[in-house]
């Protein structure tokens, strides 16, 4: 069984200096998100088991550390409950929501990008995979999480109306930064890549600096 548990300080310090080193290798959305929301006025949670495993020796807010998810009923129990998140969180946008993850390796004139079929669009050096309210099954099939060694970032967003194609499509920074700012979740990777960690804006918060 997973439970929802609620980081503190700890958790924010995390989102932080995972979105720090996202900018680090060179991407955007870290950076961006940074710039536009108040990360400590934020919730930060992950569904966790209710009895951590034996052979973890270090507390939850060891995020880089891994051994969180060991067995098979475990790891179901959490993507059952990241995929419900998803959907709830999904129905929550004030509009037409767009999930974009930012690859933290991959890059627009990568081989294996052009190969692909998924959706994706660009902007800068960067590769954003995604999918849309067109999609009508909670489960995505676009890959959430990462480490601070692979800061990839994702985001629940609004769907902008100035954009009415985005696949293959390259946008420009104001553009990414109008995501940036209208998103209504960050999705990190955390426990060397085994989970999930979630930030949202305090309900009835302001999740803007201005």
């Amino acid at each position: 069984m997973v439970v929802r548990h609620n980081f503190g300080p700890e958790g924010h310090a995390y989102v932080r200096s995972y979105l720090e080193a996202n900018g680090a290798y060179g991407k955007l959305l870290g950076r961006l998100l940074l710039a536009a929301h108040q990360i400590d006025n934020g919730d930060v949670w992950a569904f966790v088991p209710a009895e951590l495993p034996e052979e973890r020796r270090t507390p939850l807010t060891d995020f880089e550390d891994g051994y969180i998810y060991p067995d098979p009923g475990r790891q179901s129990a959490r993507q059952e409950s990241n995929d419900g998140w998803l959907l709830e969180a999904r129905n929550r946008v004030p509009g037409s929501w767009l999930l974009c993850v930012e690859d933290a390796f991959g890059k627009p004139s990568d081989p294996f990008v052009a190969k692909r079929s998924d959706p994706m669009f660009f902007c800068g050096d960067s590769v954003y995979w995604y999918e849309t309210a067109d999609e009508v099954d909670a489960r995505t099939r676009i890959e959430l999480g990462g480490a601070v060694w692979e800061p990839t970032v994702g985001i629940v967003t609004v769907m902008p109306t100035s954009v009415r194609r985005l696949n293959r499509q390259t946008l420009e920074d104001a553009a990414l930064a109008e995501l940036a700012a209208s998103a209504t979740a960050i999705v990190i990777g955390a426990w060397d890549g085994e989970g999930l960690i979630f930030w949202e804006p305090r309900h009835g918060a302001n999740p803007h600096i201005g």
